[in-house]
């Protein structure tokens, strides 16, 4: 979800698109609502509903995480009527590369925990540069 937000958003939970989709994690309005998110502008909401909504595209693309990704750019219906396009693959291309570089981070110990919630948060453990 690093990966997705620092694509989608560079972390501005404020980030409106030209297509309508707002805060961190660039959820249209209806998927938005459809992820239970009513304040899309609130980080912990737009988060917990972009983790959602990759959870969904994974298990509708059958645990495909490049397909997943595209979908969450390009939307599922697309992914399977039209197949990838070239920004497609270009956007699964840098989400992968911002999710190895946090992951590398990560294991070097250059990211501290800052989580929202309690260590239970169903969204996992988030993290920001030490």
């Amino acid at each position: 979800m690093m990966g997705i937000i620092q694509q989608e958003s560079a972390w501005n939970p404020q980030a409106l698109s030209p297509s309508g989709a707002m805060g961190l994690a660039q959820l249209m309005p209806d998927t938005a609502s459809d992820m239970g998110v009513s304040d899309p502008y609130d980080p912990e909401q737009s988060i917990r509903g972009g983790m959602k909504y990759i959870s969904f595209l994974l298990d509708y693309f059958n645990g495909d995480l490049e397909t997943a990704i595209m979908a969450y750019h390009a939307g599922p219906t697309n992914m399977r009527t039209r197949g990838a396009t070239q920004l497609d693959r270009y956007y699964a291309e840098r989400v992968l590369s911002y999710y190895d570089d946090y992951r590398a981070k990560a294991s070097m110990g250059q990211l501290s925990h800052v989580g929202i919630g309690s260590d239970a948060c169903a969204t996992g453990h988030l993290y920001e540069y030490a």
